[in-house]
């Protein structure tokens, strides 16, 4: 039998049958020093036959166990993906509705008052172009915000054809309580990181949008929730479900 382990551990079962099939060697306390003890060969079967039996059940075993763990350890870090996803998402709803509640602001326009309030005056195409959001989208979002009195449109000290936009002194009062944007906080800790790390952050989560097929979705570089025109009101209407949903707990 110690002949079988050594053959098991250091070649496998192909010298095991090997061994199973062999003739045995000749059995010199019999009157024929040539013949074959056909007891001893069948005995030497049936213990590397059972050896061969026992050492397969027994792998299989180990096999099986290590196959549930590995499945449960998968879906234990499966579990913890979307749970990752889930706060994300759910703190960018809670900011939103935060901004709407408090301030009746929506992130894109907190966005458009602190580059005007960085500006002093903007024309609406420079005002777009460095808040990289479409020429209509920003159009929309200032006559939100004019019907407020927070900006105002003037013609332009330096060439009166054309037409610029400025904060109020509402604006100015409003942004020294609004809190900071979530990608203002984001973006701070993100430049904190080395450029490995930022490339590593960055595949993932392009790896991520295109599993949930939303590589081709047109964006803003925003965390904001619902429409970047949205009024305050219809962001405070679209993140209450998700708050509501949240105190319920994971099994929701």
């Amino acid at each position: 039998m110690d002949m079988l382990r050594w053959a098991d551990k250091y070649f496998g079962y192909e010298v095991i049958i090997w061994l199973v099939y062999m003739p045995c060697p000749p059995d010199f306390n019999s009157s024929e020093a040539g013949s074959i003890n056909p007891v001893k060969k069948t005995r030497q079967k049936q213990k590397a036959v059972n050896y061969v039996l026992k050492t397969t059940k027994r792998q299989a075993e180990g096999a099986s166990l290590q196959r549930i763990k590995a499945m449960t350890l998968r879906n234990e870090i499966n579990d913890e993906i979307v749970v990752a996803l889930r706060r994300i998402v759910r703190a960018i709803d809670l900011h939103s509705r935060r901004l709407a509640q408090e301030f009746g602001l929506t992130g894109p326009q907190v966005v458009l008052l602190k580059e005007l309030s960085r500006q002093g005056e903007m024309h609406v195409a420079e005002l777009a172009k460095k808040i990289n959001l479409s020429h209509a989208t920003v159009t929309d979002i200032l006559n939100r915000l004019e019907k407020r009195t927070l900006i105002e449109r003037t013609r332009s000290s330096s060439d009166r054809r054309r037409i610029v936009v400025k904060p109020t002194a509402a604006s100015a009062a409003l942004l020294s309580k609004s809190p900071p944007l979530l990608q203002e906080r984001f973006l701070d800790q993100l430049e904190k990181l080395q450029d490995w790390e930022q490339t590593q952050i960055l595949t993932v989560l392009q790896r991520v949008a295109i599993m949930m097929d939303a590589e081709s979705m047109d964006a803003s570089p925003l965390l904001a929730t619902g429409s970047v025109t949205a009024a305050p009101e219809m962001v405070e209407k679209v993140t209450r479900n998700t708050e509501d949903d949240a105190e319920l707990g994971p099994s929701s």
